[in-house]
């Protein structure tokens, strides 16, 4: 499984290079390498508890909101940019709530979930930011990205039940390689919402 580069044609007029960080030292990575390298260790930390493939899923997902030109702005000193609702918004509407939630809180952790039903657009909650998202409330990215999520089966009955899934990795970031307990959150809702989501209920 990989992501494919880049091959919008606004990449290809700009001859824009999408990077994910930049070191001190000038060092570049770009955000196809990074999400590649995210995802290897993800699905390396949740073979651990049979989710290897949904580990994948949210180390491929996690940045793909770095495929905006407000976020390479960023990389030069540019203001903040969320770049975490773009992935968690394409796992939650393929029907992986557990990647969505990963991907939504990899810097800031696991979200308040919030109500579905009530919350709005650009709300503090996981599903705030996803009804944002579906609603256009952050920077365009689709022409950048590919646009394609890797296959991926349904996490097996070990990682679903309860808190066995409570080893959730949060993408690591290089260099500090991080794992956190993220997502105990397990149901698949069986109806869609008014905005075509299908997430998650938690189980707590």
């Amino acid at each position: 499984m990989h992501i494919f580069p880049i091959t919008s044609q606004i990449a290809k007029e700009q001859c824009m290079e999408f990077l994910a960080h930049i070191s001190d030292d000038g060092r570049k990575q770009t955000v196809q390498e990074h999400l590649e390298g995210t995802a290897r260790l993800c699905s390396e930390f949740a073979a651990e508890f049979d989710a290897a493939e949904q580990g994948y899923l949210a180390g491929i997902s996690h940045d793909i909101g770095k495929y905006t030109e407000a976020f390479q702005r960023r990389l030069h000193g540019g203001p903040k940019v969320d770049h975490a609702t773009a992935g968690a918004m394409e796992c939650a509407k393929a029907g992986f709530g557990q990647a969505a939630v990963c991907v939504i809180g990899h810097h800031s952790g696991l979200p308040d979930m919030g109500n579905i039903r009530t919350d709005q657009p650009g709300d503090a909650t996981f599903y705030g930011r996803i009804k944002k998202g579906l609603m256009g409330g952050i920077e365009p990215y689709k022409d950048n990205w590919p646009g394609k999520l890797p296959k991926t089966a349904p996490a097996p009955a070990s990682a679903r039940s309860g808190f066995s899934a409570a080893a959730w990795t949060s993408p690591p970031e290089s260099p500090n390689i991080k794992r956190s307990i993220i997502c105990p959150c397990t149901i698949p809702r069986a109806n869609a919402t008014p905005h075509g989501l299908e997430c998650c209920i938690p189980v707590w």
